[in-house]
């Protein structure tokens, strides 16, 4: 869904910059793959890679990332895994991007897509917040229950924080967008399985079968 909103956004605004962001690396050759196939339905020619910049968070010395890229615009020698895991063991890159939030962050991008949204630190929302310019045009889509650590996600207010005067740099609430399109909008059926598979596994995953009962 996201990548055929990333080729039509593109295909309608070439000349504007869009970041296509996610976790998992190995989703770089599936998510280029997947919006070139959506924006050759309509054209002949591939994507501007120049300006629809497909991006994994981090990035490194090899490939870009969100926050190689942030660093080397901003003049700034990123953290490598080595000093982030000294700053934070457990989630290092949660300690690249409060590295980063210590510095001006000037907006680049007129569109923003996020994948895997569930998978982010909060500190990375507010980097995104700060990438994107003040019509903050972002999307970004998230499995709900992913784990039973984190049932619920934070408000979009809290995720991405608020601006000088105090007011969210992203909301939800509030009236649909013109013709009737919901902000914040729930796929109730999976591309990876029938529901029926879904709620086997969310069974069993909570402990239906569980001597001691349900977790």
């Amino acid at each position: 869904v996201l990548a055929m909103k990333a080729a039509n956004i593109h295909q309608r605004y070439p000349n504007l910059r869009l970041l296509f962001t996610f976790n998992t690396q190995s989703l770089y050759n599936q998510v280029r793959r997947l919006i070139t196939k959506f924006y050759r339905v309509n054209s002949d020619e591939d994507p501007n890679w120049e300006n629809l910049h497909v991006r994994h968070a981090w990035g490194g010395a090899r490939r870009p990332g969100v926050y190689s890229d942030l660093c080397r615009r901003q003049m700034v020698s990123p953290l490598d895994l080595r000093s982030a895991r000294q700053r934070n063991w457990q989630e290092p890159f949660r300690a690249c991007c409060e590295h980063i939030l210590g510095h001006d962050i000037k907006p680049y991008y007129d569109f923003i897509l996020m994948d895997e949204a569930q998978d982010f630190p909060i500190e990375f929302y507010r980097i995104l917040g700060r990438l994107v310019t003040e019509k903050r045009r972002i999307y970004w889509a998230y499995d709900e229950l992913r784990n039973l650590a984190n049932v619920e996600l934070p408000s979009p207010e809290e995720q991405f924080g608020v601006d000088g005067n105090g007011f969210p740099l992203i909301s939800t609430t509030g009236d649909d967008y013109p013709g009737g399109i919901e902000k914040d909008f729930v796929l109730h059926r999976s591309y990876r399985c029938p529901t029926e598979i879904l709620i086997l596994a969310h069974a069993i995953g909570l402990g239906i079968h569980n001597p001691r009962g349900c977790i």
